[in-house]
């Protein structure tokens, strides 16, 4: 049954909450099997997690009051959920970060893409109802934050870690999904996002992608695109009018790159140039099938743009493709795939549709992919079936049927 969420932050909580959590159990165990091994004091976790709180209650307070929903819906105790989103730098064994992102501005439409790649924690794709709009969001189940969003006031936005630098707030502020999370709630345009992220660099609340690195976060609208390039006391801006740019893992501009306390390495090099490559072969106007595709590529493995973590404990672990229509922004769609691209369908789903479809919030979509994923790893034997199912989904409009149908072809997989 597709569910609408309410624009109660609280309410909407309590039923995000009560949908996840199993999961958020899960996790909040292996957060404090982890803290066990390395015998991190309970004192230090709950002072990041108070800290945090404040800060939060400073710039953002309904998440608070959402946070408080979910800890009655799922069963959980608040100070749990706010200790995942708290974390101090280098809790998690050292990873790579391999997010790949391009923003393209089109004759009639704008593009934002972004290959993301994380640890194996259960996704979620969930559409929020937030002062009466709407917001599009992927992130991990038990983040507060966000990976990627496209907003019904018109503006699409993802993060990715930036370069290594020592500039960066060891502080339980922001990260920079929270950041992203801020920015999509506040913003219409991107013309509006450079003053709010000042706004948090003022108040001393801006964080990093982790530890010793900074961040990038790419937007959309239906005019150009932005480019961000952040540390915890200052940050660029590039706006982009015309053309193709592709972010990977490292700063890009001559301010940026003074920051960087080590010169990027091959894997995020490497992952840039593929793109650059995928996206010049088609003329820098890929069809949607081809960039589908492209969030498949294994080329260059383990500098490619679709991973997984046999090697390293990050994988590819989703992708949102948002075209923003630059006549009708009606008429804008958000393409998904929750799950590594290889053991995952890529489903549309309109900028002003405000209906959830269970199996996304849950965790249960991303759990069937998931299962293949560990069979398979990242092998190309759903190809056939991928490009069958995924060609027929651009003129449908049943989206809750295609969302079932998806979920059954997965599971049949």
């Amino acid at each position: 049954m597709p569910i609408q969420l309410p624009s109660s932050v609280f309410e909407s909580g309590k039923i995000t909450g009560r949908y996840t959590g199993d999961v958020l159990k899960q996790r909040i165990a292996a957060v404090r099997k982890i803290q066990q091994e390395k015998k991190i004091p309970d004192s230090i976790l709950n002072a990041r997690g108070s800290d945090f709180k404040n800060n939060c209650f400073k710039i953002c307070p309904k998440w608070l009051e959402e946070l408080q929903g979910v800890s009655a819906g799922s069963g959980t105790d608040i100070n749990d959920l706010l200790m995942i989103n708290s974390l101090p730098f280098g809790f998690y064994q050292a990873g790579g970060n391999n997010c790949t992102t391009f923003v393209s501005i089109g004759k009639a439409e704008n593009r934002l893409f972004k290959i993301r790649d994380e640890c194996n924690h259960i996704q979620t794709f969930i559409i929020k109802n937030n002062n009466e709009s709407l917001c599009q969001a992927g992130y991990d189940i038990g983040n507060m934050g966000f990976a990627h969003f496209f907003n019904s006031r018109g503006l699409a936005g993802a993060n990715n870690t930036g370069s290594c630098t020592e500039k960066i707030s060891d502080q339980a502020v922001l990260n920079d999904c929270h950041i992203l999370r801020f920015i999509a709630e506040n913003a219409g345009t991107t013309d509006e996002i450079p003053a709010l992220l000042e706004k948090l660099l003022e108040m001393k609340l801006v964080g990093g992608a982790g530890k010793n690195r900074g961040s990038i976060f790419i937007f959309a609208d239906q005019k150009k695109g932005l480019i961000l390039e952040c540390q915890s006391f200052d940050y660029t801006a590039r706006f982009v009018e015309q053309g193709t740019v592709v972010v990977a893992n490292h700063f890009l501009s001559e301010k940026a790159r003074a920051w960087e306390s080590s010169p990027p390495d091959v894997n995020t090099l490497t992952r840039k140039q593929r793109m650059e490559e995928l996206l010049s072969a088609h003329g820098h106007n890929p069809s949607l099938s081809a960039i589908f595709k492209i969030a498949r590529d294994r080329k260059n493995i383990p500098q490619a743009l679709c991973n997984d973590d046999r090697q390293h404990f990050w994988m590819t672990i989703s992708a949102q493709l948002h075209c923003i229509d630059k006549t009708d922004f009606r008429k804008s769609k958000n393409y998904f795939c929750v799950g590594n691209t290889l053991h995952s369908l890529f489903l549309p789903v309109p900028v002003d549709h405000n209906q959830n479809y269970l199996p996304f919030i849950n965790g249960e979509f991303y759990s069937a992919a998931n299962r293949i994923y560990e069979k398979y790893y990242c092998s190309d034997h759903m190809s056939a079936i991928q490009e069958n199912f995924e060609k027929n989904i651009f003129t449908r409009q049943d989206y809750e049927t295609i969302y079932a149908d998806a979920l059954a072809t997965i599971k049949q997989t």
